[in-house]
């Protein structure tokens, strides 16, 4: 919570573990995208037209800023960063494939519920990010000055030497807030790998087996047109063909 930020701020520091993110994290709910809504989606006969599922049941994860991160690259439009005028729609900035997958664009409107609370935003630009990064990202960034009182949570992101400090950290995380969660990312990647190991494995054996098992058929037959290939032979020998144009 808040309230913990700094306390478990200092614990790392006094691990000599950098805080590298301090991210405040708010849910909410996508009500609907230029006015129309999941009912809108749900009721229109053409299936092709509809916006994906998620785009409606997801419940989001959203953070605020005024700076863009090294993870981030502006392609179109403004960065809002601080608050816009009062009156206005909130102005925010989404990620390019989210643009893509809710169809939407400079301009188009989003209307949010946070936590009961409606949102009108209005998108102002559109950022590329890289979510293959091991860091908090996001598909819509609010600017400053309008979610700091909304119910949230934050995120601090670290990095330990070694295996030992992390164990070592994460015990007196939970020993001093026993609320906080402590997540080692490390475990977590070293598990993906592993798992994708295994279906790698289950990948090359597949294409071993569908190799010898052409290999089989081929086998197979060449030995069912054997003998046809031998009496094509005694033909061909008969009438005068050479040894090379048999074998060709």
């Amino acid at each position: 919570q808040n309230d913990q930020k700094e306390g478990v701020a200092e614990l790392l520091k006094a691990n000599d573990c950098p805080v590298l993110q301090d991210v405040p994290i708010i849910s909410m709910r996508l009500d609907a995208i230029d006015g129309r809504t999941k009912t809108d989606e749900v009721a229109l006969a053409d299936s092709t037209k509809r916006l994906p599922e998620w785009i409606f049941d997801k419940e989001y994860r959203m953070t605020y800023r005024d700076t863009l991160i090294e993870t981030e690259e502006l392609i179109e439009g403004e960065f809002p960063g601080a608050k816009n005028p009062p009156g206005e729609p909130i102005k925010v900035s989404i990620s390019d494939s989210y643009a893509e997958s809710a169809r939407v664009k400079i301009g188009s409107k989003l209307s949010w519920n946070v936590s009961g609370v409606p949102m009108e935003t209005v998108v102002a630009s559109i950022r590329k990010v890289d979510f293959n990064r091991v860091q908090t990202n996001f598909l819509v960034l609010f600017p400053n000055g309008f979610l700091e009182n909304a119910p949230q949570f934050r995120v601090l992101v670290s990095r330990s030497d070694s295996p030992e400090k992390s164990a070592k950290v994460q015990g007196q995380v939970v020993e001093k807030f026993p609320n906080v969660s402590a997540i080692d990312l490390t475990q977590i990647l070293r598990s993906v790998e592993e798992i994708l190991k295994k279906v790698s494995f289950v990948i090359r054996f597949m294409a071993l087996f569908s190799i010898l098992t052409g290999l089989l058929v081929l086998l197979s037959s060449l030995y069912l047109s054997k003998f046809q290939r031998v009496k094509e032979s005694v033909l061909l020998r008969t009438l005068g063909a050479s040894r090379a144009q048999i074998l060709w």
